[in-house]
């Protein structure tokens, strides 16, 4: 059984014209700090220009999906997980290259490569931006397609917002942490292209101008909207295209409108996200594996000795904090640096481990590096509705934590 576009070109219309007359309405995020803003002041990312520049080329995409509509776009759009797989594959020698890049780097080794390397490099990413539109393409008919099918949907009939995604690298993220405690302090957007040695260089600095626990990450996805995705593996591309969705959907209702007023919500919305878009990416899946998928992959079970990433990762968030409440703070950092580098050996690329780290991650309490009960939480809230569509609205309207103490109970 195959998904069947509903992801309507002309309808994208009306939303790109509104996102147009809009877009000076998006909002900055600046730091109150003036030493901040100078240290990144050519590094950040503009939301806005961001939007100028990417929506006409989705506009344009969308009139001639919807002037052309039976146009073969290189690959058949009866069959979007190859398109979507076509993508993954080129995109996968990409993240090998950068991989081998990045662990040798943190590693302080020297990074061989050679012309002959790069070229074939640059064909790939080539290639990935001939593609691009229509693997985006792909990626919101079939999420939007689920979505339809568990009937979750601000207006009738029809998956509004619309799923609208772009798969170029979403930006980076600075975030800011006290350093005598783990706390999501400040994060803000930056460019997707900053190198490791200007990252570390940004840190450092204004960790010691500012005495604050800084961290350049990656991330996976962003949901501006359009939103930005992360292409990795076909079940993280499709879990993380419809978070991504969910975030947009939830503007709309009390949860998401929430989303900065404290840690607890935004724990819950991302928590959420991650429920909604792992179940929608195994429903396609579930669909697509007899056809496509011949040997979907699955997760084996961690078993001592082997190196348990979940369970390192969750001792070293414990065992840090521990230090941190007992106003050590040059243990646990020192500790954190030991344990980057365990993780480093083990095969795991993870540049830099300290309380920003941990701050951000920890929003996430699916994720090894948190300590919330809030998944487990959800998860039973989850198993115990009648569908995934009932499990959303149970949640849409909390606005704080009373609320969710309530729903909980």
């Amino acid at each position: 059984m195959k998904i069947i576009s509903s992801n309507k070109p002309i309808f994208k219309l009306i939303l790109f014209a509104i996102l147009l007359l809009c877009s000076g309405l998006i909002p900055s995020n600046p730091s109150k700090s003036e030493t901040i803003n100078s240290i990144i002041s050519h590094e950040k990312h503009s939301l806005l220009l961001w939007e100028l520049q990417y929506l006409p080329q989705k506009f344009f995409y969308s009139i001639s999906e919807f002037i052309f509509p039976f146009e073969n776009k290189k690959v058949s759009k009866n069959d979007p997980i190859e398109i979507i797989q076509n993508y993954i594959k080129i995109n996968d020698q990409i993240r090998k290259h950068n991989n081998e890049y990045e662990y040798a780097t943190i590693k302080g080794n020297d990074f061989k490569s050679n012309a002959e390397k790069e070229k074939i490099i640059q064909q790939y990413i080539n290639e990935l931006e001939q593609n691009q539109l229509i693997t985006e393409n792909a990626l919101e008919e079939i999420v939007s397609n689920a979505i339809q099918e568990f009937n979750i949907s601000i207006l009738p009939n029809t998956v509004f917002p619309p799923v609208l995604i772009s798969i170029e690298p979403p930006p980076s993220l600075l975030i800011l942490s006290p350093r005598d405690q783990i706390k999501l302090e400040k994060t803000i957007l930056l460019k997707s292209d900053n190198s490791i040695p200007q990252r570390y260089k940004i840190e450092d600095t204004i960790e010691n101008l500012e005495n604050k626990s800084v961290l350049i990450s990656d991330i996976g996805g962003l949901s501006t909207f359009p939103a930005t995705v992360k292409v990795r593996s076909l079940e993280s591309t499709l879990s993380t295209t419809a978070h991504e969705w969910f975030h947009n959907y939830m503007i709309f209702k009390p949860l998401g409108r929430g989303y900065f007023n404290d840690d607890k919500l935004r724990t819950i919305n991302e928590t959420a996200a991650n429920i909604f878009g792992d179940e929608i990416a195994k429903y396609i899946l579930d669909i697509e594996k007899n056809d496509v998928l011949k040997n979907p992959i699955t997760a084996e079970p961690c078993n001592k000795p082997d190196f348990c990433f979940g369970l390192e990762m969750n001792e070293t968030r414990s065992t840090a904090e521990e230090y941190l409440n007992q106003g050590d703070i040059s243990k646990a950092e020192k500790y954190m640096e030991d344990r980057q580098k365990l993780f480093l050996d083990e095969g795991y690329i993870i540049r830099k481990l300290n309380q920003a780290y941990f701050a951000f991650h920890g929003i996430y309490a699916d994720s090894p590096s948190s300590k919330s009960t809030v998944f487990e939480e959800l998860t039973y809230l989850r198993n115990q509705s009648k569908s995934l569509a009932d499990f959303i609205k149970k949640i849409e309207n909390i606005s704080n934590e009373n609320d969710y103490q309530k729903l909980i109970k």
